[in-house]
């Protein structure tokens, strides 16, 4: 569920920044709700250390090293070009 929830807030927030309100993401119609409870289930697991179900305790470092996996897994997913679009689209937003 830890990876679960860093690809489908990751994948959604890139879906929202190219201008669509829902996302098909793993066979499912997925929206800003979905991102919402993935995000705050991943802050509230980082915030109380709890203990995942691979046995590893929930650190930032730990944290970071799957979200830049989950980063990479997704960048395969969908291709340089359209990644690079999604950089692009969230740096004229922000």
């Amino acid at each position: 569920m830890f990876r679960k929830n860093i690809n489908i807030s990751v994948l959604y927030i890139a879906s929202w920044l190219n201008g669509q309100g829902a996302a098909a993401l793993n066979h499912l119609m997925e929206d800003a709700a979905t991102a919402e409870i993935s995000r705050s289930q991943l802050w509230q697991w980082l915030r109380n250390s709890v203990v995942l179900d691979n046995g590893k305790r929930l650190t930032e470092s730990y944290y970071e090293k799957i979200a830049m996996e989950e980063y990479e897994k997704i960048r395969n997913l969908v291709g340089d070009e359209n990644h690079e679009k999604t950089n692009i689209n969230w740096q004229n937003n922000y």
